[in-house]
Parts: C-alpha cells; structure tokens; sequence
C-alpha cells in the first residue's frame, strides 16, 4: 500500500510539472506523450484530438490512442481531472446541480459482444459519458481462460464474463481480480453478477469519490436467493457445494449503490470447487442529457440546446462570458476543485459548493437552462432568444462535442446567440411576457393566428416529455426538440406596420416635439420659460417615452413643471412613460439667463418603445419631427472696472513714475473688444507701456491700450506704464493721471470705468564745487586766480544758487565774473548768484 501511494505521489508531480511546463506543448500539439502515466490514473476530460497525426476523436480517460499519446486538458480546460472538477464544463452550475435527474443509462458492452476486454480499452467502453476501462489481475496460481463480452448466462445481459480452469484458484491468495475504472464518477450506478454458484467466492469493493471503499450494506444489493448466495461483509459467495444451482438465476445479485458517486470498482473472485466463470454485467449510472446529444448536462455548455448557454440561462451575468464560448471567463481557481473562485462559495474550501443557483423564470419546475421554453409563452428560447431577421437555425451537428450546436458555437465558426431584448426593458425575449411591451402578451400575440385579439391555443398544464413546453405547444411530446419544429415564420405577422412577429411588433406611434421660449429676448439675469410639446398622433399608444432637454450653459434651472411623468434637471430627461395615442402632454422649465454660453435650447425624444413611421429616437436629426429647438437672443452685459496706482509717491523730479492698470469684469458676460486709455500729466515723458495680452501705444500724452476680451469674472494681467517726471517740475506740483476703460459689450454700472490718481513731486539736487588756484606757488605780488566749477547731478534743477568764496587776507580781490553768474565782493567774501543749475549739468566756471 505505501508503496502504491508513493507512485501516485510521484504520479501527481511528474502530472503537475507536465502542466506547468508543457502547456505550450498541449497548446500547438493537441496532446502530449503520457506513457509514464498509469492506466487508472483519471484526467480532466478531453475535447477530440488536436494535431494527432491520427485523429481518432477517442475520448482518452485512461489509455492513449493509437499513437499512444492522450491529452490531460478537456473542455473546461482547468486541469483539474473531470472525476473531481465540481464544474466540468466550467459554466459556473456546479455539476451536482447538473446531474439531478433520474435518467439512467447502460453500458455499452453489447457494442462489442465476443470481444475479450483488452481490445476494448481503448476509449471504446462508456456509460454516459464516463469512459472505462477492464483489466484483470492474477494472483498465485490463478489463470484466466475465458475474458470477453457476452451475454453467456442470460441472453441480453452483455457484460464481462471471466472464467478459469479448475483447481487454478483455490484460494483467496489465487484470485483473479478485474477493476472497472471510470473516467467520471457514475452516479448512483447499478450493476449485477450473474452465476454465483458452486464454490465461487466473489469480494466486491466499490470505490468512492474520494478513492474511499464504500461500506456495502443490505440497503445496496438484492439476492435472488438467499439460500444459494451468501454474504459476508462485502464478500458473495455460493452456499451451494453440490453445483445443484449452477447457471440458473438463483446465483445473481444485484447492486444499487444510490445516492453514491463511484469512480472504480473491483471484483476480487475465486473458486476452489471447479472451473467455471461469473458475468459483471448490467451496469448503469444516473445521466443527465437533457437534450439527449450525447453529452451529459454537466459536460454540455448549452444543456436544452437551444442555442442559449446555460451560462446565461441560469441567470449569471453575461459579462462572466464576454467571447459567448459558455465558459467562465475568470478560470482563476484558488482551492483547486474546478469551479471558479467567481462562482465558488468558498474559494478556499473544495467542498463548500458554488453560488450559482439557476433560475426558473416561469417556475415550471424546469430551470431556464433545462427549458426550451423559459417563459412558458409557447415560443420556443431558439426563437424567443434571436432576432427575426438574424435568425439562424440548428444545423445537428456539434464538432468540438461541448454541447454547443456548431451554428451558435464560436469555436467552429458559428456566431453565438446573444439574447435579444426587442423593447429594451433589461429583460431578454426569451423571458419576458410582452416582448414588445405593447401591453398584448406574447403568448397572445404568438398565437391569435386571426388577429381576433384570442389565442388559438391556449397552455394546457401538461408537459408529457418535460422539456418545459406546454403539450399544447408541443409538436412532440415525446422528445426534447428545441426549435420545435418550427422557425420565425411559423408565428402570426399580422398587426401593422408588418414585418416582424406580432409578439415583437408594437403598434406605430407618431411622436413629434415642439419648443417655445417666452420671453424670446433677454438680458443676463433675465427669466425665461421654456415650454415642451409632446405629442403622439398614433395610431397606437407610445411605451417608454422620454424626451431629453438639457439646459444648455447659457442658462441656470429655476424649476419645472411637467404634464406627465417626471424632469430630472441633472440629466435633462423628461421620463414620460407610455403617452396614449392622439394625445398632447407639456412640459414647462423655468431658468435665468446667463451672462455667458450657449443659448439654443434642444429637446429629442431619445427614448420610445414604439416604432415611429418618420423618426427614430435618440438620432440627433434637428430635421426629424421629434426634435425641437429655440433660441433666446441675449444681449450680453458686461461690468468693468478700473483702478490705477501710481510708484512711487511722492516722486522726485527728473525720477521715474510708473503708473499701474488693473482692469476687471465681475460680468455676468464676457467682455469683448477692450480698450483702456491714460492721459498722462503734461509733466512727463512716456517711457512706454506693456501687459500679458495688452497691445499698447502712446500719442500726444495719451497712452491706448487694447485686448479682445475680458472674461466675467476675471481680472486680467496689468498694464504698467514708465514715464519720467521732468526734472524742473517745481517741488509740491501735484502730477494727476486719468484712466479710463470701455468695452463693445454693454456695462450696465459705467461708473467704475474711470480712476485718477494724484502724485506729489519733491525737487532733489546733488549740487557740487571744486576750486582751484593758478599759479601755485605764486611770487608775492604777482596775480592769483582761482577758479569755482559748480555741477549738479540731480535728479532735480537745483534753483537759485549761491555761491560764496572766502579769500585769504593776504589778497586783494580784483574782481568775478561767470557766464550766467552775478558776482560781488564784501568784506573779503567774493558771493555769485545765478537763477539755475540744469540736473545733470556743470555751468561755466567762476
């Protein structure tokens, strides 16, 4: 035993690096080499062979094909071995939710009657879709002579029949055991031994889900006579030594294991009386193939074949499933037990169950997966679930075996069905009562084959064959038939406008839209009343109706008042619901303008369930009659504003003074077309003048600056504006410089257009005097001169000057002169006078 479980142990790595590092290998080869695998080893279920030199479609759950090679991926694709993947065919039902029926189905031996069971294992023996395999195993002295399927003991029960020479197994220790291995675990299988008798010792050891041996009790077998067969534990064998009862039915015993998931069963037999042989035969297990193609419904992808996967169909999002192939997106598996972590209840619990739980829409007792008809309305999902003009009929046949009709499946170039909802109400034609939502029932309209307003056939509350049509309906009642011989032509096109089923072809609706404005003209902060007109000229009542009339920016919501049904000012939908024919309903926004944006104010019928005979919903066509448009004529009013600043101040005379602009518009418009104009004081020198978007320029001491626009609001960058003050400017003048603004647009407050500003000049001069002397030295007695030089660097005119020399006592003053300057001598000081120095400038000399 140890040692068995340490082959498996290494069994499972060498399957799991395989896996990991061979995937690539799988992928573009189909299948991989697996002769290191044993034969009882189970593997996740295969799809028919890909890239096999010699495609045999064999579904390989034990042994290789003729190439000797098998695949260990199947349809779910996971990895995970079919007889312990919760979800097989990965459509997020687990399978136990798919294998609830009572529907049993036999072995196949008669297939292959006369053959010995070793050239049988190679695919070919099956119970539903479980493949197996028969081997034998002798032990001690133990010879088989006889190995074949036959229904030697009693005619039509084919089975395995195993035989031996007399005196070959004598004893336990001389047995022959034969094991029955499944691909997929039977449910609730039964079997039967046929020809317990005269010395023959049978031990019978059923295996579990979980490799465990199931305790066999009373409850799981019947004995035709409990006199001849005899029971100990799980041990049959013949009471009778004598041969009396040989090869008659007082030797068979039947087993039923319900309720049991079974993946292997061995017979362990012996016979220490004589030769002779016993028969395993009559096996059959629980499988449910609702649409009986052959595939099982926890294999099959689309288990009513009705071109609907079950994915949808059991009421999962069909988000899980964005490439429409019927399998799970999200393969992410974190316990490792085949069902997907996005349906599991514990992802980390194998055992917890998944969360799927399918729907029964019409609670007929059918889940909408196992119904062809999931609304129970007579129309068939085949039907119910395409659109007329796009629909595509079943072609029978189903390449890649996953269930899927090759029409619908996308894996062999057919195009998925992807459930149609013809009114948009959310729910798919297939479940929904009124398709159209005209207010007539499917059931009415599908079939009033007169157009008398009464159903022809009416449901009867039988469903022979339970395939979720009513008998009514049901052209065969004996056998699941999802088109149900029918296609879309087979149903009533009788109201007008024709061209589509009655069930999905609501009466005309004539809607039309019309939009006035009162007043027509405004200034911003103005009210304005908009009033919608929304009328249906039929014939036949409008279902679903909304109109969409969003304010555009040019004004803000106040209130509304709507006729009918509800406004939503956020998103600007008008939710009128269904508007009966001939009939006007008005819808009335109030609203202020404002001082900027869009003032065309559109309304669209964007939503109807009725056809329209001249427009279509939500097209954006300002031609069509459900669109309807006004525009407000709006005279923009703009309030600017000015300010001007003066630096510095007080300013010397012959400084700099920049005079600074600052322009605003607290709105409510944009204002376009600016212009600021400065007059500058006539006791300045423009220097220029600049700001972030202003073009300026100055002429006869008045500056003019220019922008397009000043947005409401906002305050614009600056204009600076250099000038000089001129350097004679007397001390004490006041400079005074006056600004003003204008735009194109209307100011309704003009009186902050305008600023001045006042600066104080002070004069300021750096007057300077050198002296010299010539000759130097000098003879007593001779001429001395000296010469006064008097500068000024400013910045001002320095004003009224004076200028005294102090002569030596030694001298005698012979006079002053200076151009400009009046020169006089008293008391041996020498005074000079002139009205000016010029800033900047040096006068002539003294």
């Amino acid at each position: 035993m140890l040692h068995r479980r340490f082959i498996h142990y290494v069994v499972f790595v060498l399957l799991f690096v395989l896996f990991v590092h061979g995937l690539i290998a799988v992928a573009h080869a189909g299948e991989i080499s697996t002769s290191f695998i044993p034969k009882d080893h189970p593997v996740d279920k295969p799809m028919p062979n890909v890239g096999d030199a010699s495609p045999d479609n064999v579904v390989q759950g034990k042994v290789g094909d003729s190439n000797g090679l098998y695949r260990i991926l199947g349809p779910d694709t996971d990895g995970v071995a079919d007889i312990t993947d919760l979800d097989d065919d990965n459509d997020g039902i687990p399978d136990e939710d798919e294998i609830t029926c009572n529907d049993f189905v036999k072995a196949n031996f008669e297939d292959y009657a006369g053959q010995p069971t070793s050239s049988v294992n190679d695919g070919n023996l099956k119970i539903g879709a479980s493949v197996f395999t028969v081997t034998h195993q002798t032990y001690g002295d133990a010879t088989i002579n006889t190995d074949e399927i036959s229904d030697a003991h009693y005619t039509g029960e084919y089975g395995v029949r195993v035989g031996h020479p007399s005196g070959t197994t004598g004893t336990y220790d001389d047995r022959i055991e034969t094991t029955f291995q499944f691909s997929d675990l039977l449910r609730s299988p039964k079997f039967r031994i046929n020809d317990i008798d005269y010395g023959d010792h049978v031990i019978v050891e059923v295996y579990d889900e979980h490799g465990q041996i199931i305790n066999i009790t009373s409850s799981m077998y019947s004995l035709y006579s409990p006199t001849i067969v005899q029971v100990n534990g799980n041990e049959f064998y013949a009471a009778d030594t004598d041969g009396s009862s040989n090869n008659s039915r007082l030797g068979t015993v039947d087993f039923d294991f319900q309720g049991y998931s079974v993946s292997k069963i061995v017979f362990k037999y012996w016979d220490p009386e004589a030769s002779g042989t016993v028969t395993y035969t009559e096996f059959k297990a629980i499988v449910c193939d609702f649409d009986k193609d052959g595939i099982p419904n926890y294999l099959d992808v689309d288990s009513d074949n009705d071109g609907i996967s079950d994915l949808i169909e059991s009421g999962q999002p069909a988000s899980r499933d964005s490439n429409n192939d019927g399998m799970l997106d999200d393969t992410t598996d974190n316990d490792h037990d085949g069902l997907m972590s996005i349906v599991d209840a514990d992802d980390n619990d194998p055992d917890s169950g998944g969360t799927v739980t399918p729907v029964d829409s019409d609670n007929d007792g059918h889940p909408d997966y196992l119904d062809i008809d999931a609304d129970n309305d007579g129309i068939v999902d085949n039907i119910e679930g395409q659109t007329t003009a796009g629909y595509t009929a079943p072609t029978g046949n189903d390449t890649d075996g996953d269930g899927f009709d090759d029409a619908y499946d996308v894996n062999n170039g057919g195009t998925a069905v992807v459930p149609t909802d013809t009114d948009n109400d959310g729910t798919p034609d297939y479940l929904d009562l009124d398709s159209d939502n005209d207010g007539d029932s499917d059931a009415l309209e599908g079939w009033d084959t007169d157009n008398d307003g009464v159903a022809d056939t009416t449901p009867s509350g039988t469903d022979a064959d339970g395939d979720g049509l009513d008998d009514a309906y049901d052209n065969d009642t004996t056998a699941v038939n999802p088109t149900n011989g029918t296609t879309p032509s087979s149903y009533p096109d009788l109201d007008d406008p024709g061209g589509d089923r009655d069930w999905r072809e609501a009466l005309a609706a004539d809607l039309s839209l019309e939009k006035t404005a009162n007043p027509t003209s405004a200034v911003p902060g103005d009210t304005v009343t908009f009033a919608l007109a929304l009328t249906n000229d039929g014939p036949g009542d409008a279902p679903g109706v909304q109109v969409t009339d969003q304010l555009p920016s040019g004004y803000t919501y106040v209130s509304s008042s709507a006729g009918q049904g509800t406004y939503d000012n956020n998103t600007g939908i008008w939710d009128v619901g269904t508007l009966s024919r001939d009939s006007t309903v008005t819808l009335t926004i109030t609203v202020t303008v404002n001082g900027n944006g869009d003032y065309e104010n559109t309304a669209e019928v964007t939503a109807s369930d009725a056809e329209d005979p001249d427009s279509t919903p939500n097209n954006g066509d300002p031609t069509e009659d459900d669109y309807a448009s006004t525009t407000v004529t709006v005279t923009p009013q703009a309030d600017l504003g000015i300010t001007i600043t003066d630096t510095p101040d007080p300013v010397n005379a012959g400084d700099p003074l920049t005079y600074t602009l600052t322009v605003s518009n607290t709105g409510p418009s944009d204002a376009e077309t600016i212009t600021v104009t400065l007059d500058l004081p006539s006791d300045v020198t423009y220097d220029g003048a600049s700001g972030d978007g202003w073009t300026c320029s100055e002429s006869g001491g008045t500056v003019t600056c220019t922008r397009p626009n000043v947005p409401a609001g906002t305050t614009v960058p600056d204009i600076t504006v250099n000038t000089t003050v001129n350097s004679d400017v007397p001390d004490g003048t006041t400079l005074t410089a006056d600004a003003e603004v204008d735009s194109a647009t209307p100011d309704p407050t003009p009186d902050n257009n305008t600023d001045s500003e006042e600066t104080t000049v002070q004069a300021s001069a750096d007057l300077g005097i050198e002296i010299t002397d010539t000759p130097d030295p000098v003879n007593a007695g001779d001429p001395l001169t000296y010469t006064l030089t008097v500068s000024n660097t400013g910045p001002s005119d320095a004003e009224t000057i004076t200028v005294t020399l102090e002569l030596p006592s030694d001298v005698t003053y012979d006079g002053a002169s200076g151009d400009g300057w009046t020169c006089s001598e008293s008391g041996g000081t020498v005074t000079c006078t002139r009205p000016n120095v010029p800033a900047g400038t040096t006068v002539p000399d003294i």
